[in-house]
């Protein structure tokens, strides 16, 4: 029942943040302002849909979409002093809004309904379709990437560019025409990275943050460099510390709590994926979704996963981890963790980012 409004929820959410993205050097409000309103009206039928139908989910999805919503169309509606352009940090703040809606509607198709009805794309394909963008001629990705890159030393730009599979020569080029490509298009700059979902998101996330940053000239000013040393508020947590610029905090959750709800929390490159597939076979603890382990399956290693939750989908019945809720796993992750290492001692143990 959700699925026609679900879909028209997304493609509004996605047309907002192409016209914020390839808006970051000027105009692009108004289409990403009338993407919003429409998309309010949109969750607004949804939500009586909801009602009638007593499909709770579905009321808490609209639930959780209405407020971030709210706040991306009063944003939008401020910002700009009245002419077409987003000043650089209202547009770091509307991709981030509109990362939020993007997440709760992905997660509401995953974990609730477990995958049923129309597809909504998952985030390394929507992100590196919307990266295909800014990396296009004239889509500002590239020259953001270059001027950023071209601030570090030469080796800190290698050493980078080997553990992020970027390929500088082909950055240098102009990329292809905008509309060319598909989604991931990005023209031979980044290396390929089969099956590494989570790899192929955060390549998009630096080059969005790169423009969003770096080529809009935020945090020029020693704001990255200055901590705020007063305590602040945040409703559901109580007192806090920052732990970055404000600005730039907000820009990190965006990209990095639903990536590691969904995926892990820290990202296998070609070179760690390697180094482990040698060691094998392998028990993991603390598994979480088995993102790590899939990747290491698919090298042909012999690996066991344990959690002592498994995540799985609502639908199929499975109780709720602590850090990736109902999201579904990448493979079959086993009950069990320490206490049950004994029955795997021939096998190598990994850990990735246990807390």
């Amino acid at each position: 029942a959700a699925g026609p409004g679900a879909l028209r929820l997304f493609r509004l959410f996605r047309g907002a943040r192409c016209a914020v993205l390839l808006a970051a050097g000027g105009g692009g409000r108004a289409a990403a302002e009338q993407c919003a309103s429409s998309a309010s009206v949109a969750l607004a039928a949804l939500g009586e849909r909801a009602a009638d139908s007593g499909d709770h989910a579905l009321n808490g999805l609209v639930r959780a979409l209405y407020a971030p919503l709210q706040n991306l169309v009063k944003l939008l509606r401020g910002a700009g002093g009245g002419g077409g352009a987003l000043d650089a940090e209202a547009a770091v703040r509307a991709v981030a809004a509109l990362d939020e809606l993007y997440f709760q509607l992905y997660y509401f198709h995953r974990a609730e309904r477990g995958g049923d009805g129309p597809r909504v794309p998952p985030p390394a394909d929507f992100y590196a379709e919307q990266e295909s963008l800014l990396l296009a001629r004239g889509g500002g990705g590239r020259a953001a990437l270059r001027g950023w890159l071209g601030e570090l030393g030469e080796g800190r730009r290698t050493e980078l560019a080997q553990t992020w599979g970027l390929n500088l020569e082909r950055l240098q080029e102009d990329g292809p025409e905008l509309g060319g490509g598909g989604p991931g298009a990005s023209g031979g700059v980044w290396e390929p990275a089969p099956g590494n979902a989570l790899l192929v998101y955060f390549r998009a996330r630096l080059t969005e943050g790169a423009l969003l940053f770096h080529g809009a000239g935020l945090g020029r000013a020693g704001e990255m460099d200055a901590l705020p040393r007063e305590p602040r508020r945040v409703r559901g947590k109580g007192t806090v510390f920052s732990r970055a610029w404000p600005l730039l905090e907000k820009w990190r959750d965006s990209c990095r709590v639903w990536a590691c709800t969904l995926y892990a929390f820290a990202v296998p490159n070609p070179d760690a994926l390697d180094t482990l597939a040698a060691l094998g076979p392998v028990v993991e603890v603390g598994a979480g979704t088995g993102y790590w382990a899939r990747l290491l399956q698919q090298r042909g290693v012999d690996v066991v996963a344990l959690d002592r939750d498994p995540p799985a989908p609502k639908p199929q019945g499975g109780r709720r981890n602590e850090w990736h809720g109902h999201a579904p796993p990448w493979t079959r992750v086993q009950p069990g963790g320490p206490a049950d290492l004994a029955a795997h001692s021939g096998r190598t143990l990994l850990l990735v980012y246990p807390p």
